[in-house]
């Protein structure tokens, strides 16, 4: 029981920092865009 909490947990994590990593790619990206304007 506590291990499929701490596994669900894990992959919740491992999903949030990825959303995290694309929004910081996205937004580097839209920094970069303005930068060589």
């Amino acid at each position: 029981m506590l291990k499929s909490l701490m596994n669900e947990r894990k992959t919740k994590v491992a999903i949030l920092s990825q959303q995290l990593f694309e929004l910081m790619l996205s937004y580097s990206s839209r920094c970069n865009l303005y930068l060589q304007v």
